[in-house]
């Protein structure tokens, strides 16, 4: 199989779906690789280290899509590389359709195979790909607030951590999910007061377990979120709610007059309409705005600006998949792998996403029906 690793195009996204040993993998199978020049130099690896490793390096992206059978990503396509895809292609990327109806309209039209790294289940349900970003995500919001509570920085100078003597700062976390439990456990281990705000009781019980003694675990009901807010330095958001999901925010703006003077707010999984009213996307380039009195760092790709580290732990955990796709055809590999199935998206014009069919009301065909 030709397999196309293009340069991500997102601005700001330095990383790459695929390292060389990667790709070496691939090639002592007996497949071709080809690799947009360029394409791993934000996370540290060279033309020359990707040819070494067997791939060919390409500089011209209209021939990498024409000759690649499957073109692996990390981010969605844009424009440009929409234009490129063919029908019967194999696109596998972080496709969000949920948050993205345009990009869900281009796929159907262009009759691609979409395969969405955010859907793809391993053992026990567990998603190994989207789990390896968000671990580096909950990280990352942590030591970005860290850094933002400098004085240095525009923030009120304090220590995001505990010293002798003194009250740490206070921390919350909304949502229990992968990033929310990484969040916890990098500001916990700071020494920060630190508190973590589920949905339901079931919630903050599943993962009781897997943090440190000192976290305090909440349910989000009557007046216990105001309560937790109520002088928090740190509120960091990893809750995603898509369109029609729900009618009020989390936090609404009246919310933030509870937050300590200098506080910051990092949206994690921000969303227009969602968890936190006063939230909007923000990039790399102009990461901070003030709302109310707060900083807000609302950049969807926290990952992207440790992209050496993000790069191979995502690489690591899309190899396998790939090199079965590689090896069986995708098809074969599906009906295989019940979790891997689980990620397409679309086929042949069809839509295969269940939750995004539901969102935006469009026909919905199984996946099983399509393997």
């Amino acid at each position: 199989m030709f397999i196309g690793v293009p340069r991500e195009r997102v601005p700001g996204e330095l990383r790459v779906a695929l390292v060389p040993s990667g790709v070496a993998a691939l090639t002592r199978q007996g497949h071709r690789v080809l690799v947009e020049a360029g394409a791993g130099a934000g996370s540290g690896w060279s033309d020359a280290a990707y040819r070494e490793a067997g791939a060919e390096v390409i500089e011209d992206l209209d021939t990498l899509y024409r000759r690649a059978e499957a073109v692996v990503k990390v981010k969605e396509p844009v424009e440009e590389e929409i234009n490129l895809l063919r029908e019967g292609q194999v696109l596998l990327a972080f496709l969000m359709f949920n948050k993205n109806r345009p990009l869900l309209e281009a796929l159907l039209k262009k009759r691609v195979v979409g395969l969405g790294w955010e859907k793809v289940h391993g053992p026990g349900g567990v998603r190994p790909v989207l789990a390896a970003m968000s671990e580096i995500s909950g990280l990352a919001a942590v030591l970005l607030a860290a850094d933002l509570l400098r004085s240095d920085r525009g923030g009120p100078g304090l220590l995001l951590g505990g010293i002798s003597g003194l009250l740490p700062p206070k921390v919350v976390i909304l949502g229990p999910g992968q990033v929310g439990k990484a969040a916890a456990r990098t500001a916990a281990g700071l020494g920060a007061q630190t508190i973590l705000i589920g949905h339901t009781l079931e919630q903050v019980r599943a993962v009781r377990s897997e943090l440190p003694p000192s976290v305090c675990t909440v349910v989000a009901q009557g007046d216990a979120l105001a309560h937790c807010l109520d002088g928090c330095q740190v509120l960091i958001n990893t809750v995603t709610l898509g369109p029609g999901e729900r009618e009020e925010h989390l936090v609404p703006r009246s919310y933030l007059k509870l937050l300590a003077p200098g506080a910051v707010i990092i949206d994690v999984a921000v969303d227009k309409g969602g968890a936190v009213e006063t939230s909007r996307p923000t990039t790399w380039d102009d990461p901070v705005y003030v709302e109310e009195g707060v900083r807000h760092v609302a950049i969807p790709n926290l990952p992207a600006r440790f992209p050496h580290t993000a790069t191979t732990a995502l690489a690591t955990a899309v190899l396998p998949y790939l090199k079965a796709i590689a090896a069986a055809g995708w098809r074969a590999a599906l009906r295989a792998d019940a979790g891997l199935r689980a990620g397409l998206v679309c086929v042949d014009g069809r839509l295969t996403d269940e939750q995004a069919a539901r969102l935006y009301g469009l026909s919905y065909h199984p996946a099983e029906d399509e393997v």
